[in-house]
């Protein structure tokens, strides 16, 4: 329909619709305008922690990480995963912008990462199809996405399929970390 406008993909399998030539790929005038502010608010909440208390405990979920919270000073959060005993610190800057580490000054260390430009030059003419090695995958991830190093060990260690790859494909890195912390992100950069 007119006016119709598409934030993602469009799955037209099975609609009957084959003629396309009609839809425009950018958005443009006032909707254009739209999407912008979107996004912008968006982005606002996106990271913001959401504390829930039950049973006379306090669990705090931010970096798309659940977590036991344990003790909370300021900017810092002493936490563990459930089912853990481990405590393990999030920091954040006050500005939605937060970091795990295992020690304190790790956290905060990925924090500073996190918020400072990083160089995406190396990445800028990969494609697709082109592969890494598995220490260069998870380096070209963290760099384009602002992944912890806390939260990309976690991944690593409890989710990335085994047996572990040598080399991986872009295309499969990112399939492989759909719905990870940086996930979209990731893709978008590769998908110009």
């Amino acid at each position: 329909p007119d006016g119709l406008v598409v934030g993602g993909s469009l799955d037209l399998r099975g609609t009957g619709i084959t003629d396309t030539s009609k839809v425009k790929r950018e958005i443009e005038g006032d909707a254009a305008k739209r999407l912008s502010e979107l996004k912008k608010k968006v982005a606002a909440v996106e990271n913001r922690p959401i504390i829930w208390e039950w049973s006379d405990r306090k669990y705090i979920k931010v970096d798309g990480m659940f977590t036991v919270l344990d003790s909370h000073k300021g900017n810092v959060y002493r936490v563990h995963k459930l089912g853990e005993t481990k405590q393990v610190y999030i920091v954040t800057d006050g500005e939605n912008h937060w970091a795990h580490g295992e020690t304190l000054q790790e956290a905060r260390a990925d924090l500073i990462y996190k918020i400072n430009d990083r160089d995406l030059s190396a990445y800028q003419s990969l494609t697709l199809d082109d592969e890494l090695a598995y220490e260069e995958a998870i380096a070209a991830y963290r760099t384009i996405t602002g992944a912890c190093s806390a939260g990309t060990r976690d991944y690593i260690e409890n989710r990335l399929p085994q047996p572990r790859k040598e080399r991986y494909a872009i295309r499969e890195i990112i399939a492989l970390t759909k719905g990870e912390y940086g996930s979209e992100l990731f893709k978008k950069f590769f998908n110009r």
